[in-house]
């Protein structure tokens, strides 16, 4: 019995030493005093987030005004490389429902959580009581900015111009003192072929 507790201490004894010494070997080696210098840990992971990676989708809720969603909906992107995306959306405005088709260009550092973005697109409305037609617009995202978080959330805003493109008549006025009824030719103002206005849209949601 005490000779095996005197071998399991010996090996210990030998042990010890022999893996410090190993260790030491293997640390690299100080150029100018030429002793072993402790090895560096390993690099901590980048707490940047990849929502700009290739592949990466972002869904959305959307509130704007003369947006390409109108004044509310939800889009979809896709991000086949980094610096662009296609975004599909659905909602509704003053001339119906919409849906809309949007090409985006982002621009900004490789490993950066912002971007600024722009865009170019068209979009469909159904019509409504103040656009009895459907018709065709075109969405320009001037100027706009989005942020993708390490946590996986999406921030986004824009603004620019809406284009009529094809359509009828539209009673393009948010508040209307116009009473007559129903629906007849004197409330509806403008016409959706040449109609140019300011657009803005803000969104949030999630990237994955």
């Amino acid at each position: 019995m005490r000779s095996s507790r005197l071998k399991a201490l010996l090996l210990v004894a030998f042990t010890l030493p022999a893996g410090a010494y190993a260790n030491a070997q293997s640390a690299p080696v100080d150029r100018w005093t030429g002793r072993h210098e402790p090895a560096s840990p390993p690099p901590l992971p980048d707490p940047i987030a990849h929502g700009w990676d290739s592949w990466r989708s972002v869904l959305a809720l959307n509130v704007g005004l003369g947006s390409a969603v109108g004044y509310f909906g939800f889009t979809y992107a896709l991000s086949p490389v980094p610096f662009t995306s296609t975004e599909v959306g659905i909602g509704t405005g003053i001339t119906g429902k919409q849906y809309s088709l949007m090409q985006k260009l982002a621009l900004g550092g490789s490993a950066s959580t912002v971007r600024f973005v722009s865009g170019v697109g068209i979009s469909r409305a159904t019509g409504s009581n103040r656009a009895p037609d459907p018709s065709l617009w075109l969405n320009l995202d001037v100027a706009g900015l989005e942020v993708r978080t390490a946590g996986h959330f999406v921030f986004f805003l824009s603004a620019g111009y809406t284009i009529g493109l094809t359509g009828g008549k539209f009673n393009d006025q948010l508040i209307t003192d116009d009473d007559c009824s129903p629906y007849p030719d004197c409330l509806y103002r403008s016409k959706v072929p040449g109609y140019r206005s300011p657009e803005f849209r803000m969104g949030f949601g999630g990237w994955f």
